[in-house]
Parts: structure tokens; sequence; C-alpha cells
């Protein structure tokens, strides 16, 4: 009789355990078939954001600096404002006080051309201005029963009639004086409003 083969060595010969074990590990360690598309695609996202995270930095740059000089800016307008807002306050002092010194002369120039005895203004040609500096009109001054002044009761230096003192009265004047007087009201309102007149050496300097 034959003799009986010996079993087969399983060291030798794979089983199917071995091979499925193989199978597996293989899988895992290959990479799929769009692996490498994939791959080069986050590698574009990855430099496109790097790329927009640069330009944002540059952007970001730009407007820090550009703040830096609105904020110089606004600096200077904000001192220059200061300055006008001062000068504004000057000068509303300044009028405050023109105003009330023409509002003196306006009320000098009213008393000089109002009669203290009818209390109306003079008319042209009535006016008449004595020795102690106060005006009368004319229709006032021939009623007068005293040769006196109605203001400050300085006598009237004459001993001439009443009746002639209108228009003989040497120390009376007409509307010239009148007009002197105003023009001189003229002048200093203008001095009041726009200043004494600079010399010629500050001129030349």
């Amino acid at each position: 009789p034959d003799d009986p083969k010996p079993p087969p060595d399983n060291l030798g010969t794979p089983t199917a355990t071995g091979m499925r074990k193989r199978r597996g590990s293989g899988k895992r360690g290959s990479l799929p078939l769009g692996a490498p598309r994939q791959t080069a695609q986050l590698q574009e996202l990855a430099q496109q954001h790097q790329h927009q995270q640069e330009e944002l930095k540059a952007e970001l740059r730009k407007c820090t600096e550009r703040i830096g000089q609105l904020q110089e800016q606004n600096q200077s307008l904000q001192r220059q404002c200061d300055s006008w807002f001062s000068q504004l306050q000057r000068l509303q002092e300044s009028n405050k006080s023109k105003r009330e010194e023409i509002k003196g002369v306006l009320n000098t120039l009213k008393e000089e051309l109002t009669c203290p005895i009818c209390l109306e203004l003079f008319s042209p040609g009535t006016v008449t201005f004595q020795s102690c500096g106060h005006s009368l009109c004319r229709p006032c001054l021939s009623s007068l029963k005293t040769p006196n002044c109605p203001t400050c009761r300085t006598p009237f230096p004459t001993s001439i009639p009443q009746s002639a003192m209108p228009s003989t009265h040497p120390s009376s004047c007409t509307l010239p004086t009148c007009v002197d007087r105003l023009l001189e009201l003229d002048r200093a309102l203008y001095d009041l409003l726009m200043g004494p007149p600079s010399s010629p050496s500050s001129n030349t300097s």
C-alpha cells in the first residue's frame, strides 16, 4: 500500500485569512484615483486665501494711514476754528462797544437837532446856536420872554430887543454851523466804525 501523504504545511501556503489581510492592508495604503486633483484644488484655494489675506493687510495699512491723515487734518481744522471763534468773540465785543458809542453819538445828534422848547427837529434855515453852545429854533427864540438860554439859564450877551434877536443876534448862526456840526458827528461815526486813520509812517513800514 502507498504511504499516506503528510498534511500540507500551513506556513508555506497562503491561507484565506492572510489573503484578506493583505488585500485590506493594500487598500488602506494606496490613494484613491481623484486624490491628486483634490490636493491641487486645496493648494490653489490655500494660495488664493493667502493672496486675499495679503491684499486685506495692504488695504488695512492704507486705511490706517488715511485715518492718521484725517486725524491730523481734523486737529488742524479744530485749531483754526478755535482761532476763528476767539477772533469772532473779540469782534463781537468790539462791535458791542462801538454800538454803544454810536448810540451815544446818535443821541447827541438828536439833541443837537432838537429844539429844547418845542421838542421838534429843526427845519432848514430855522436853527440858531447861542454862545453857551445850545441851539434853538427861530420861532421859539422869538417867543422867549427873557433873554436867557432855556437849557442852562445863561444870559444872552446882548441888549438887542427880543424881536430882533433871531436875525441880528451876534452869537447866533444858521444852517452852515449846523452842517459843520453834522460833519463833525459824521467823522466821529466814521472813526468809530472804521477806526482812526493810520499814520503815513505806519503805512510805509
